[in-house]
């Protein structure tokens, strides 16, 4: 699994994503990995001021439009998003265990 982790702290990347209405919202870039031959990113509301340990995680999976611009596709499919939060949690731990040694 390919990835980049982004571990959380004050010089965290935000990024704004527009939704199909058109709205503007701020996210907290935390991590870009492959899963399944597929590229997700996981975002996390960045106006949340929660404990890191309760914020809630958005996956989203990366795919080009026409132009070869990306596009983030909301993950539906339960299963997926699933697979998904467990690649996340994967990337945290190992992230952990490095910061550990």
């Amino acid at each position: 699994m390919s990835e980049t982790f982004n571990p959380m702290d004050p010089e965290d990347e935000l990024i704004e994503l527009v939704d199909e209405d058109g709205e503007t919202q701020t996210y907290e870039w935390l991590a870009t990995f492959t899963m399944n031959d597929a590229q997700y990113i996981a975002v996390a509301d960045a106006t949340e001021e929660e404990d890191p340990e309760s914020i809630e995680v958005l996956f989203l999976r990366i795919e080009q439009d026409e132009d070869g611009n990306d596009v983030y596709v909301s993950v539906n499919d339960e299963k997926e998003a699933d697979d998904a939060f467990a690649a996340f949690m994967e990337l945290v731990d190992e992230e952990e265990a490095e910061d550990g040694e």
